[in-house]
């Protein structure tokens, strides 16, 4: 299993994550290799997609990093229903400016991974009842603090 930090400098999400928190990486989740299964969530909920159909190399730059989570974890958490994190996702701008904010309602990707890995054990610096992660915090610790693969 990998946890994928996927980024751009032409997408529009790449774009406004860059003005919200000083870089272009956009979305995380997590890449079941062998069945070649992409599992995230988004403003949809939580799902699982083809890579292949989800990943467009032309304006997706991705990095792949080892992740301490199942398959059948992933699976059984598609049964969860969360209202996306809108908020919290506009709400990086403020913390990017050295505002101290609090984990809003609803779930974003970055938010999901955290949880999804501290459920696995995996000593994460972001406790789940404070401000999330973005997607560029995950990154950042994972070229810290994981092993790139």
């Amino acid at each position: 299993m990998k946890l994928v930090v996927i980024k751009s400098k032409v997408h529009p999400l790449g774009i406004l994550t860059r003005i919200f928190t000083g870089c272009f990486a956009y979305h995380v989740g997590f890449l079941d290799e062998t069945a070649g299964v992409f599992y995230d969530v988004g403003a949809k909920g939580r799902r699982a997609i083809m890579w292949d159909s989800f990943y467009n190399p032309k304006y997706m730059q991705v990095e792949y990093f080892r992740a301490k989570v199942n398959v059948h974890y992933l699976k059984s958490m598609l049964q969860e229903k969360e209202l996306y994190g809108f908020v919290d996702y506009f709400l990086f701008f403020f913390r990017w400016l050295g505002f101290n904010v609090k984990n809003m309602n609803g779930v974003i990707c970055s938010e999901m991974v955290n949880r999804d890995l501290r459920r696995f054990g995996v000593p994460t610096p972001w406790n789940p009842s404070e401000s999330p992660p973005s997607p560029c915090d995950i990154l950042e610790w994972c070229k810290n603090g994981e092993t790139k693969s």
